[in-house]
């Protein structure tokens, strides 16, 4: 069985989240209803346990924290919503978990770049610098 964990970031919306979650969870249903056992562990997961998104019209329950997962084989990062300097700051604790995940050696779907403008804006914040945007 594989691990996938979807992120579920402040500041982004639900449908980046839900789809993913609705896709793998439709295939462990028809796998099980043909007879096969499931193929994936899918979990949500996030810095606490309820988050809120879309000014808080939504709020999503994380199965797990970030700082639970131990292994995992494939992460999905949503997209964020919004100002991105500030929603790149409000996720900014979610990198170290998100980097030690990414080390352990992960398959990973769009983590590359998104982690690395993560860590761009955070830096360009902290050192009070112009971001360009630029990857």
């Amino acid at each position: 069985m594989k691990n996938v964990s979807i992120l579920v970031p402040k500041n982004s919306f639900l449908q980046a989240i839900a789809d993913p979650q609705y896709c793998f969870t439709a295939v462990n249903q028809f796998l099980t209803v043909s007879g096969s056992t499931p193929l994936f562990n899918v979990q949500l997961v996030g810095l606490k346990k309820e988050v809120y998104l879309n000014e808080r019209r939504y709020s999503v329950h994380t199965d797990k924290l970030l700082k639970e997962v131990k292994k995992t084989d494939l992460i999905f990062i949503p997209a964020l919503f919004g100002d991105m300097p500030t929603a790149v700051a409000s996720n900014k604790k979610a990198v170290p978990g998100l980097l030690n995940n990414i080390i352990m050696g992960p398959k990973w779907h769009r983590c590359v770049l998104v982690l690395f403008y993560w860590h761009q804006r955070v830096c360009c914040m902290e050192k009070n610098v112009q971001h360009t945007g630029a990857l």
